[in-house]
């Protein structure tokens, strides 16, 4: 498998995955380090300017504590949209293949399983993504139509809900893309659709949804409109925050995410949608190999499948994105990973992230040192552990109608879906 494809895995998580990366859970002790950051006051906004990286860099090494699925187990991954965990240390897995969320104890022990495919009361079809109730339990998106189906702790349906503006009864014509929670506070990320003739206009939203489904604040939306007579996919019009993982919920309701693809820039909203701040970093965007055009290519189609109608043509941008995930942290501050720090210059790091504190200002670097390839296997950061998904590129492929050029030797290896734990480790 190439190193260029190996790479592509945080861009693959378009509408209908969710994906790709988190990493480890920082260092448990203070780095000092000058606060380098500008401010500058734009339209009573605070701009952060980070002009360069920091001369400080921290190496955290992750251990190995257990792994589940794979050739050998009982329990069996298809396609893994995300991972998260509740407050007593249990993960929630979603497989989008199974139509069903794992849960499983912090030891790795299963517990038992939420939600199942069909139309009936805690059922649904391809699920885009979930996120975890107050009290117990999960909300289960499905991609489309768009619908969230809520299932209490011990998997008995507790109803659901459509999302809708507020404005008039939900249309029906609405794919959930992402979804987090903290608490009470749910944010949704999906796409408001509107059908006239062969093209839709589509309006692609960030926002947080009562109990009823009904979008009470809006953090970000974009306009897209594609005819399917003559359909181009496109990475630069389709792009929206749910490509990597743009997007956190942070402590407080408040959101931090990345609009622009090309941008080094990070906005922070409270969680009533004020925009607090915007965070930036001089940054050179990584330009793309051939091999690397190419598998974006691949990744973009994958991406694609679902629509009505087939591309035309396909669109690839010439860079890969600044941003590839945004990590936020509960103590406010949050994490940021790289096109340029998921290709590190050193022997046996996974990938290196920019640390931010809570005021946005470029503190030091954090060098993850474990095996794996950050564009072949999905990473997620759970309190004090990291859940590795070995694999997650084939299965997410796979899941959206395979490719023609995938030998033997790939097939074989996309099987072999395991969820890796491993615990933070010591760090210098």
């Amino acid at each position: 498998m190439s190193e260029a494809r190996h790479r592509l895995l945080s861009h693959a998580n378009s509408l209908g995955a969710a994906l790709l990366l988190a990493v480890a859970t920082l260092l448990f002790t203070s780095v000092p380090s000058a606060r380098a950051g500008e401010i500058t006051v734009i339209d009573g906004i605070p701009h952060v300017r980070n002009e360069k990286p920091p001369g400080r860099q921290v190496t955290m090494t992750p251990r190995e504590m257990w792994r589940r699925g794979g050739d050998d187990d009982d329990i069996f991954f298809g396609n893994i949209a995300r991972i998260d965990h509740d407050d007593a240390g249990n993960f929630y897995i979603l497989d989008r293949q199974q139509c069903e969320v794992t849960v499983l104890t912090a030891e790795g022990e299963f517990v038992r399983t939420l939600g199942r495919r069909g139309e009936g009361p805690g059922e649904l079809y391809r699920p885009a993504d979930f996120y975890l109730r107050r009290g117990g339990g999960v909300g289960m998106m499905q991609q489309f139509p768009g619908k969230v189906v809520l299932v209490d702790g011990e998997g008995v349906p507790a109803g659901g809900f459509t999302v809708s503006s507020g404005d008039g009864p939900a249309t029906g014509f609405m794919a959930l893309v992402d979804s987090r929670s903290r608490g009470d506070h749910v944010v949704i990320a999906g796409i408001d659709m509107a059908f006239e003739g062969g093209v839709t206009k589509q309006t692609y939203f960030l926002s947080a949804v009562d109990d009823a489904g009904v979008r009470q604040v809006t953090y970000l939306s974009k306009q897209n409109t594609i005819n399917f007579a003559d359909f181009v996919g496109s990475e630069e019009t389709m792009d929206f925050i749910w490509w990597g993982q743009r997007w956190a919920l942070a402590p407080g309701g408040h959101v931090v995410a990345n609009m622009d693809r090309n941008q080094y820039r990070i906005q922070e909203f409270d969680a009533s949608g004020e925009l607090l701040r915007v965070v930036e970093r001089a940054y050179e965007s990584w330009e793309r190999s051939d091999d690397e055009l190419s598998e974006a290519r691949q990744v973009l189609r994958a991406a694609v499948s679902g629509y009505p109608a087939p591309p035309t043509s396909l669109e690839i941008e010439e860079t890969d994105p600044d941003i590839s995930a945004i990590y936020a942290r509960d103590d406010g501050s949050f994490w940021v990973r790289t096109s340029r720090g998921d290709r590190p210059e050193g022997g046996g790091v996974l990938t290196v992230l920019d640390a931010f504190d809570v005021d946005g200002h470029l503190t030091h670097e954090i060098a993850v040192r474990m095996q794996g390839n950050v564009g072949v296997d999905a990473l997620y950061v759970c309190g004090d552990r990291i859940l590795q998904v070995t694999n997650a590129l084939g299965a997410f492929v796979a899941g959206h109608g395979g490719r023609a050029d995938v030998d033997e030797t790939e097939e074989e290896e996309k099987e072999k879906l395991e969820v890796v734990c491993y615990e933070v480790g010591g760090s210098r």
